[in-house]
């Protein structure tokens, strides 16, 4: 089992790689290819650290192919039979539903099995405070999102204006045009 695990994993992983302890920030879990997100870590269910896998309780956007059992031939999960996973956006495999496992790897079982290689992930409330949705120096903050909101009316407003004086030299010009024919 030793030429199993990866060089350099933690001496954790190694003793025991299934960890059933949720992140201490929620994560949300999206597809690698297109962007698509299947779900979040607060339907948590384990990681496999050699595997390099996160298994949820609920995913979204995923097509379970259920009509398609296949069994894992070698490594880690050898003899586990399990449905792919495809991403509903980019229609790409990003991981299996397991029917059957080994006992170690049972919290896997039913769950959504996200592969590390298909999959990105990025932390809830990562961003507050440093104004990356709102714009440079926006805070988070509801009078600062009130005014940032009159701010973007204004500016539709002057569009629209700008749309409707160029529609009418359009139309004057077209009006001149047809007289002259």
């Amino acid at each position: 089992a030793d030429d199993d695990v990866e060089e350099g994993a933690p001496r954790e992983a190694v003793l025991d790689p299934v960890t059933t302890t949720p992140p201490d920030t929620p994560l949300v879990v999206y597809c690698r290819e297109c962007k698509t997100i299947f779900g979040d870590t607060f339907s948590f269910v384990c990681t496999h650290a050699q595997l390099k896998t996160i298994t949820l309780g609920g995913a979204t956007m995923v097509t379970v192919q259920r009509d398609k059992v296949e069994t894992v031939a070698t490594g880690l999960a050898a003899g586990s039979a399990f449905y792919p996973v495809s991403c509903d956006g980019c229609k790409r495999c990003v991981g299996k539903m397991f029917v059957s496992t080994r006992r170690d790897l049972d919290p896997m079982r039913d769950g959504f099995t996200f592969e590390q290689q298909a999959i990105n992930s990025y932390e809830l409330g990562g961003g507050q405070g440093e104004g990356r949705a709102l714009g440079a120096g926006a805070a988070a903050h509801p009078s600062a999102l009130a005014e940032r909101l009159d701010v973007l009316e204004t500016q539709v407003l002057k569009v629209e204006n700008l749309m409707l004086l160029f529609n009418e030299r359009i139309d004057a010009l077209e009006a001149a045009e047809a007289g002259l024919m």
